[in-house]
């Protein structure tokens, strides 16, 4: 509702400033500095769906009222992409899309002062605006960056991986490049290993380990299981890593 609110009012604040407040017909509130903390802040929560519904026939209010004269202007084009990706008309009536609607994609309008944001959900959470990668040499004596890639949250771990062997590949001695699972990819593999590097991927995936995990027994190198989460001794085994020794 936010993102509607926002937009709506930004194109009613541009029209106000350029005079033309003869489109703008019961829609005066929206250029009061205290409307935003009105709407959102000083009425009860159970009123919501009424607010929606409101602010979506004031939408369509100023569609109607603005025809196409206003195309180029950014506040328009803000209010038509928001209502075209979140929003659906049924019988007349436009609401917001629902699952059975199809959902949203990942490059809807988040914020109309960023458009490029983009929303992401990742190991149960929600994640809004953008996402960086960033490239560490570890050693002995410490660590240091040696490079970053700044994307839209939808970008993929494993895109973001196959761009930094694509900048970085090829040192004259072998190098060794650990990264979580989520990095991992056939396509990945292949190009690090012509670009002379061992590309090692552990099982860390953003994802909740079961609890039943916590419950083995490993030795103190973490690389045989003595025991499982029912209590019995079972016949040793070796956890190998990836391009590694046991």
């Amino acid at each position: 509702m936010n993102n509607l609110y926002t937009c709506v009012s930004k194109f009613v604040i541009y029209l106000h400033k350029n005079k033309r407040d003869s489109l703008l017909a019961g829609l005066e509130h929206y250029y009061d500095l205290n409307d935003f903390n009105r709407t959102f802040y000083y009425s009860n929560s159970n009123e919501t769906a009424d607010r929606i519904k409101v602010i979506l026939e004031d939408a369509d209010k100023l569609l109607m009222s603005c025809g196409q004269e206003f195309d180029d202007v950014t506040e328009y084009q803000f209010l038509v992409r928001c209502l075209s990706e979140q929003t659906v008309v049924e019988d007349a009536i436009r609401r917001l899309k629902t699952k059975e609607d199809g959902g949203r994609d990942s490059s809807v309008l988040q914020n109309p002062s960023d458009p490029d944001a983009t929303f992401r959900q990742k190991a149960g959470k929600q994640h809004r605006g953008y996402v960086a990668n960033v490239d560490e040499a570890v050693g002995e004596n410490g660590s240091i960056v040696l490079d970053y890639q700044f994307e839209q949250n939808n970008y993929s771990d494993s895109q973001f991986l196959k761009d930094s062997l694509e900048r970085n590949g090829s040192p004259e001695e072998e190098s060794v490049v650990v990264t979580d699972g989520a990095y991992f990819g056939e396509e990945n593999s292949r190009l690090a290993q012509k670009q002379n590097i061992n590309l090692v991927t552990t099982a860390i995936t953003g994802i909740e380990v079961p609890e039943i995990y916590a419950d083995f027994l490993l030795n103190e190198e973490g690389t045989c299981v003595l025991k499982c989460p029912a209590g019995h001794h079972i016949k040793p085994f070796k956890i190998f890593l990836l391009g590694g020794s046991p």
